[in-house]
């Protein structure tokens, strides 16, 4: 079962599934899943790049790190137990947001000593996925909010309209996949 696709800066294309993270070449599917020194926990359902070779997984187990070139994993410390975290993304000054079922965390970028601070938690309502925009702004959509994280404001919109489950940038617009059909939300 896939969860979700993502194309890493060097052409990678990494695949988070039910039971963890594959990578395909261009040639072949390789599983990631057993080449950890610690296991990877949950389904992995989001994959954000913070650098090259360093990717970001959010899992529904918590959140992870990721160094491809050192095969080293990390998990992020939320502080708090059974941490869904169903999107990741990092903007352009290199911020990461976690989109959880216990709300919306934000972390400022990662390194091998940064890991160990926690995320802060700037929203309490659940993210459903993140959208950016043609200049790398970070938009998190709940259910019925949305929210432009970057830069600045986190004053969440909210949205009259039936569940989004799935949401894309195009032409100035955010498309919202709902549970009974597209809208589009100008940002203007």
């Amino acid at each position: 079962f896939i969860h979700t696709i993502f194309q890493d800066s060097e052409g990678f294309v990494w695949i988070g599934t039910e039971t963890g993270l594959d990578r395909y070449d261009g040639v072949s599917v390789q599983s990631y899943a057993r080449r950890f020194h610690m296991p990877l926990k949950g389904a992995v359902q989001s994959i954000a790049e913070s650098a090259p070779g360093r990717l970001v997984l959010g899992t529904s187990w918590g959140a992870f790190c990721y160094n491809v070139r050192t095969n080293h994993i990390q998990p992020f410390d939320f502080g708090v137990q059974g941490i869904d975290v169903r999107a990741v993304a990092v903007d352009k000054n290199g911020l990461l947001y976690f989109g959880t079922d216990k709300g919306l965390y934000r972390m400022n970028k990662s390194n091998e000593s940064g890991i160990k601070r926690l995320p802060v938690r700037i929203a309490a309502y659940p993210v459903v996925v993140f959208v950016k925009n043609n200049e790398e702004q970070v938009f998190a959509v709940g259910e019925h909010t949305l929210m432009r994280l970057s830069p600045g404001g986190f004053m969440p919109e909210a949205l009259q309209i039936p569940a989004i489950k799935s949401a894309v940038f195009s032409d100035g617009r955010i498309y919202l996949g709902t549970i009974a059909g597209l809208y589009s939300f100008d940002i203007k």
